[in-house]
């Protein structure tokens, strides 16, 4: 592949130049990246819906149980949320202990995926590489590589994608640790 710039990009501790990338290339470096990061989002989702379910049975036992006179078939029915939301709490925390390993697994393949896409944008560079020496900086330039690239294509000055870059790890900081 060709370079694209002259200008690089310090990545991995190293700098790096772009290469010029077909976009059906890029498709197919991102589509693991992709398939990762849906079926992470799918446990995610799948275990905040149980939370949500035991949390609302909790929310309708409190409501039952806070009214002045509760019969003993509204007291009955409380206890069974009650326990039924325990259970579904057990049930999860089950499910994510048996879970670990494959998330070890999927973070493992987001990690080569990025590096898979970093090899591609960029010379030299390998996955083995990237896997090996990438840094928090470096996972969120490898996140947005794509960026990175159509901004050298657009000719936008260093200053500016230095700024951008800063931007970007400010923003990922932000989200790691609210509030601070």
């Amino acid at each position: 592949m060709m370079k694209l710039s002259q200008k690089e990009i310090e990545f991995c501790g190293k700098p790096r130049k772009f290469r010029r990338v077909a976009t059906s290339v890029l498709k197919d470096a991102s589509k693991n990246v992709e398939n990762v990061q849906k079926e992470l989002a799918d446990i995610v989702t799948g275990i905040n819906e149980k939370e949500l379910e035991a949390r609302n049975k909790k929310v309708e036992a409190n409501d039952i149980l806070i009214k002045p006179k509760v019969t003993k078939k509204e007291k009955s029915r409380a206890e069974k949320l009650i326990k039924e939301a325990d259970k579904i709490m057990e049930d999860l925390e089950e499910y994510s202990k048996g879970l670990e390993g494959k998330i070890n697994k999927l973070d493992k393949d987001l990690i080569e995926g990025y590096g898979l896409i970093a090899e591609t944008f960029l010379e030299p560079m390998t996955v083995k590489e990237f896997v090996e020496n990438h840094d928090s900086i470096d996972m969120v330039i490898a996140k947005n590589l794509s960026i990175f690239y159509d901004m050298y294509m657009s000719g936008f000055s260093e200053v500016k994608i230095e700024q951008r870059l800063k931007q970007m790890i400010d923003a990922n900081i932000d989200q790691l640790f609210p509030g601070q």
